[in-house]
């Protein structure tokens, strides 16, 4: 956000030989500028810098470093006239000095580089971190206190919330109800298991203010999901710890089997009161996570995205079971990332009710109408949030692209969905001039009837889990364009060798197209476009019968049920 200030300052300052602004870099040109620099500045100013990772990062490069004294963790990081030196905060002339010491004394600034190092060594490697956090939970597990010298008066409540003999009782906790798979994919767990044998509670957070909100769903509901309103989308400590709280009261209301948390931020939170819970009152509730996608790459910093990958491995091995909902998601859990062993990690796929989208062909015209789009024109839809990790702007850059190839050819790229790059993505829209072409609809509840009239379903994603509009897509006969991402591949299948597009894999049930690249994808659509009859309703019905046998409602259910049943016979 201060881009623009910093680079106006520097022309005001006639600094614009002296001075580059590199933007946002992958790890590997960090590591590459690390090496390349002869010292490492962080000039912060506000206590919020808690120890400052980038300067870790630039200690293990062995390079000194000037940073400031806040009061914080920086100081026992880089340690004055140890590891680099140390500068009052917004002190130009004392940091200036600092920097130019060690420029003209290059021996002295390798000595504390190198001593630096040393520092990262010993005290901040990802594996010093995770042993020793384990070890304060075993310290905990076996010093543990009598649960009669625990003050917290229960036990009325504890009592109540047990249920009869034979029936589970299930705590599910998902971040919130905004439009989109999880969202989904937990109504159908809380109505559509046999409640004979499982009662299952919900607990949800707060939508933020551009979300849209799912949970309509549970209005027909009896049991209303509990809504803790510090289960929030933003990262705030207070808030954070409150939600905890919030968790473990309803475990010792509720005493639960089994906690299934869905989603990062209620899954981290969930966990964290699952293992308190556990340890306080000697019991054993089971814990299960299931990832729909991940946060690890693709939504955060590189800095920020390691954190997150440390605090999933050490949950890890206080979880019973991780669910990942497609086998490449799985190999990435345990292979990438090492969150898990694989043992530990079960594959069970989503699932959903497709009739309103296997019959939706009867809604043809419906939606059409509604925009003022005849039956001639090409319609190319791309369904869900408009947040950066969707990257709606590489579909308008292939939009772009299509339209000056194809100047004669009708089309319309059709947005479903809202979000908070809604009017960002709309001036830019306005700036490649393709206000005719393109249409924002909004969120729609009748998601089917989109389907029935689309010729096209786009994905651009960075990231994903399994795309619930690639399945719904394939589900009402609508081929499907998406980028090689997360379980994409999974739903599409494998790759045809007997065509060539350049990059494009023409698959079994549909089109795989490299990120970031919006003139493959664009290549990718005029093949849709063009291609031969049979072809395309060959892959159009391979679609349409793998999306009927795999992600069926009622496969998942069993999958869920069976997982359950497991746990509770592996406890007694």
């Amino acid at each position: 956000p201060l881009e623009e200030d910093l680079s106006r300052q520097i022309i005001s300052e006639k600094l614009e030989e002296k001075v580059i602004i590199l933007g946002e870099l992958s790890d590997e040109e960090v590591v590459h500028h690390l090496h390349a620099c002869e010292v490492f500045v962080l000039p912060s100013i506000l206590r919020s810098e808690a120890f400052g990772i980038v300067q870790l990062e630039a200690m293990a490069c062995k390079k000194p470093v000037v940073s400031t004294e806040l009061g914080t963790g920086t100081s026992f990081v880089n340690q004055h006239q140890k590891t680099g030196l140390v500068v009052p905060p917004n002190d130009r002339e004392g940091l200036a000095q600092a920097i130019n010491y060690l420029l003209a004394n290059p021996e002295q600034g390798k000595k504390l580089g190198a001593a630096g190092c040393e520092q990262v060594e010993k005290y901040f490697t990802q594996e010093q971190m995770v042993d020793k956090t384990i070890e304060i939970y075993r310290k905990s597990l076996t010093h543990r206190p009598v649960a009669a010298t625990f003050s917290y008066k229960v036990s009325k409540k504890v009592s109540e919330g047990r249920l009869s003999e034979g029936k589970t009782k299930v705590l599910r906790i998902i971040s919130r109800l905004n439009i989109g798979g999880p969202s989904i994919h937990v109504h159908l767990l809380t109505k559509g298991l046999n409640s004979d044998k499982i009662e299952s509670i919900l607990v949800t957070g707060k939508i933020s203010p551009h979300e849209g909100d799912m949970s309509y769903l549970f209005d027909s509901y009896n049991k209303k999901p509990i809504v803790i309103p510090q289960l929030q989308r933003e990262i705030r400590l207070g808030m954070d710890l409150r939600f905890v709280i919030r968790i473990l009261k309803i475990l010792i209301k509720e005493k639960p089997d089994i906690v299934h948390t869905h989603t990062a931020k209620a899954g981290s939170g969930a966990r964290l009161a699952v293992i308190i819970y556990n340890i306080v009152f000697n019991k054993k509730i089971r814990a299960i996570h299931t990832f729909h996608g991940h946060i690890f790459k693709g939504y955060f910093s590189r800095t920020k995205s390691w954190f997150f990958v440390l605090i999933e491995r050490i949950m890890a091995r206080f979880t019973d079971v991780i669910i990942a909902i497609s086998e490449i998601q799985k190999r990435e859990l345990f292979e990438k990332f090492r969150i898990a062993p694989p043992g530990k990690i079960k594959t069970i796929r989503l699932g959903f009710d497709l009739k309103p989208f296997l019959t939706c062909k009867s809604l043809k015209g419906k939606f059409r109408k509604s925009l003022g789009i005849d039956h001639d024109t090409f319609t190319i839809g791309i369904v869900g949030r408009l947040a950066p990790i969707k990257n709606h702007k590489m579909f308008f850059d292939a939009a772009n692209i299509f339209v000056t190839q194809n100047p004669d050819i009708q089309v319309k790229f059709v947005v479903v969905g809202d979000g908070e790059l809604r009017n960002k993505l709309e001036d830019y829209c306005n700036k490649l001039g393709l206000n005719n072409q393109v249409i924002f609809c909004g969120w729609t509840r009748n998601v089917s009837a989109v389907y029935a009239d689309l010729d096209c379903l786009a994905l651009t994603s960075l990231n994903e889990g399994t795309p619930v509009s690639i399945i719904e897509s394939m589900a009402a006969s609508v081929p499907v364009i998406s980028t090689d991402v997360g379980g994409v591949r999974d739903l599409l299948g494998k790759q045809d060798n007997s065509i060539n597009l350049d990059g494009i894999k023409v698959c079994e049930r549909g089109i795989l197209s490299p990120k970031n690249d919006p003139f493959g994808f664009e290549k990718g659509v005029k093949y849709l476009l063009n291609n031969e009859d049979s072809r395309r309703e060959g892959r159009i019905k391979r679609a349409r019968s793998f999306v009927e046998k795999m992600y069926s409602k009622e496969r998942l259910l069993d999958d869920i049920e069976s997982l359950y049943n497991e746990l509770q016979a592996s406890a007694k």
